[in-house]
């Protein structure tokens, strides 16, 4: 019996069937083609299909939901924290820088803070020895402050601590210009008391003069206890060498002492005056001519000139009690 030639297919028939398939597959894809997860045909295809060359992560490697692996993922994370180091370090310079002006800063204000307290304790040390200052001595004058200085204020300085300065300066300043000047007012207040009390004490030996020639002369005198006398015309009384003479007299004429009295301060001190010689006359010998006073208007003083206008007046001359400057003054003008 004849036998058909048998003819072999060079490509292998693919397996068609689960049956098929199970000698020639793995059990992961036997089980997902039982499972109905894959089809014999996309197991068959898959063998087929060659490796692909790119690099596919490991199995266990997770994958974020940026596709990106847990590898890529640190790589990114260690380039953010180095540029999150390089940051860190860029703002602790800023900071130190920040913190070194602040320094500079203090201590300049430091310095300015030690130099206004030495000008105060400089200003103090002076005020201090102002009030040191013995009875009877002329405070020590030394730089006054500007007469008239206003109050520093904030919007005169570039900075608050110039300003406080400035303040500090200001008031230390005051506080030693009223003492300077309470001082010097005390001084003159001593030197006027010194200069009444020895025009006193001189013409109370005036007066025991006076007494010794004229026995009534106290009576004389507390009978016009109540005549007017201005402060000038005491003031004459008081440092006249004739002024207990004076006093006898006006006493002795009441009208004429109420006629001076009734004149301004300037006339009375002339009045006075010319009572005065009349009286120096009587007791040293025969009287002076008397020369009448011109009526014509004073000379008008040249331009310029401060020989007059410093020169005190005759009422300023005796309440000071310069007499010897009064009469001289009194006689040039007569």
């Amino acid at each position: 019996m004849p036998t058909e030639p048998v003819t072999l297919d060079p490509t292998p028939t693919p397996p068609a069937t689960l049956a098929d398939l199970a000698g020639s597959c793995s059990m992961q894809e036997y089980r997902a083609v039982r499972q109905g997860h894959k089809s014999v045909r996309e197991v068959v295809e898959a063998r087929e299909t060659p490796p692909s060359t790119e690099a596919e992560p490991p199995p266990d490697a997770a994958v974020t939901p940026d596709g990106e692996t847990v590898t890529d993922a640190a790589k990114t994370l260690a380039a953010r924290k180095t540029g999150l180091e390089k940051r860190k370090a860029s703002l602790q310079a800023e900071i130190n820088a920040i913190v070194r002006e602040r320094e500079d800063n203090k201590r300049l204000s430091q310095r300015e803070k030690d130099q206004t307290r030495a000008e105060i304790d400089a200003l103090k040390a002076e005020l201090a020895t102002l009030k040191g200052t013995k009875p009877g001595e002329t405070p020590p004058t030394g730089p006054r402050p500007a007469p008239g200085e206003a109050e520093p204020t904030p919007d005169q300085f570039e900075t608050y601590e110039q300003f406080v300065k400035a303040q500090a300066r200001w008031e230390a300043r005051q506080e030693v210009k009223a003492a300077l000047d309470a001082g010097r007012e005390a001084a003159e207040q001593r030197q006027r008391a010194q200069a009444e009390h020895d025009a006193m004490g001189t013409f109370e030996v005036r007066k025991e003069a006076a007494r010794a020639k004229h026995a009534d002369f106290d009576e004389v005198v507390a009978a016009q206890a109540d005549l007017p006398m201005s402060p000038a015309m005491k003031a004459v009384l008081v440092g006249s060498d004739q002024g207990a003479e004076l006093v006898y007299y006006l006493a002795s004429h009441p009208e004429e002492a109420k006629r001076i009295a009734a004149l301004p301060p300037v006339r009375q001190i002339h009045e006075l005056g010319k009572l005065e010689s009349r009286l120096e006359a009587v007791h040293s010998g025969p009287a002076a001519p008397v020369v009448p006073i011109s009526k014509a208007p004073a000379p008008i003083k040249p331009v310029g000139g401060d020989a007059t206008t410093s020169s005190p007046s005759l009422e300023q001359l005796a309440i000071a009690g310069d007499m010897k400057r009064y009469r001289s003054l009194r006689e040039r003008r007569a």
